[in-house]
């Protein structure tokens, strides 16, 4: 039976979702861009996270934060909606705008659901439209559910609120955390297309093809800070990351305004690998791929998902074959 607990968390609360017969749980403070702190699926906690209100707060690594209303690079910030031009706040060293900039957005407690086989906790932001950067009405919402079988899944739905047509795009940026280092970490990617980027990691209208890790191999010494446009030809593809403690399998849905571009980011740390979905490119709002115009009402929707199963289970079930 999945369980429901409030804490204080600093000045904030804290909302868990937590099973005790399986050792699954999750833990997210909508007053802080409703930012997922935890996650424990079959026993194992598999995010790089946050233990403290302060460490949220003086994140710079924007991690597990909600990207919206654009995600990734932005050049100079700026972009153009019916012959105005627009700007965010420079807030990177390549003299860009990143992730939406804001990411200690406000959001409030939708809806709590839990049963005998699962939990989700829904948070919802709203903006009238207030902030120059983007003057657009809008709302965004995010439902995090876990369920008995392991798996955790994200969706993530953007409405335009205006009276207007608006660009929009939104993504997550997660690090997972399955190995003291990524370097000894496996990696197998789907088929897919390399943007290809200049100095300031701003495409520069090619793609390439990407096959180093179309078979399972360690990471080893490899660095990324790397976006790939994904196949269209099934309606999920997956990533696979395999480590001594388990396999972990992440999904992102694919298709007509889901996930088609995939980020992945290992800090100088090389503690975690970032796995971001990305509905856009890299500076979509002014390259417009993959960008979606919205029109009023109109909404933008897609989901992702997580599942690990430790070594543990994976030799059993070689055992019992």
């Amino acid at each position: 039976m999945y369980q429901y607990k409030t804490e204080d968390f600093g000045l904030y609360k804290k909302h868990t979702i937590f099973n005790t017969e399986n050792s699954n749980s999750f833990s997210v403070v909508p007053e802080l861009g409703a930012t997922l702190l935890h996650l424990c699926i079959n026993g194992q906690t598999i995010l790089d996270g946050f233990s403290t209100p302060e460490e949220v707060e003086n994140d710079v690594f924007v991690k597990n934060r909600l990207l919206f209303p654009f995600p990734n690079r932005l050049r100079d910030g700026a972009y153009v909606v019916n012959n105005k031009t627009y700007q965010f706040p420079i807030n990177c060293v390549t003299q860009n705008a990143l992730h939406g900039c804001d990411f200690a957005r406000t959001f409030s407690l939708r809806q709590i659901k839990v049963n005998d086989f699962s939990g989700s906790i829904s948070c919802l932001y709203y903006d009238f439209g207030t902030n120059t950067a983007y003057p657009f009405a809008h709302s965004f919402e995010v439902v995090y559910t876990l369920s008995n079988v392991g798996n955790f899944e994200v969706q993530l739905s953007f409405v335009n609120n205006s009276n207007e047509e608006i660009p929009a795009g939104f993504g997550w940026h997660p690090y997972f955390k399955i190995a003291p280092l990524i370097d000894n970490v496996k990696l197998h990617l789907p088929p897919s297309n390399q943007i290809e980027v200049d100095s300031r990691l701003l495409p520069v209208g090619k793609k390439s093809s990407y096959t180093a890790f179309e078979k399972i191999k360690p990471i080893g010494t490899q660095t990324f800070d790397t976006c790939f446009e994904l196949n269209q030809h099934r309606k999920k593809e997956f990533v696979h990351l395999e480590s001594s403690i388990g396999q972990l399998l992440y999904w992102q849905e694919t298709g007509q305004g889901k996930f088609n571009f995939l980020q992945l980011y290992t800090p100088d740390s090389r503690t975690s690998i970032a796995v971001e979905p990305m509905t856009c490119n890299i500076d979509a709002f002014n390259n417009k791929d993959g960008l979606s115009i919205l029109k009023p009402k109109e909404r933008l929707v897609a989901s992702c998902g997580i599942s690990f199963i430790p070594t543990e289970d994976i030799h059993f079930g070689e055992e019992e074959e």
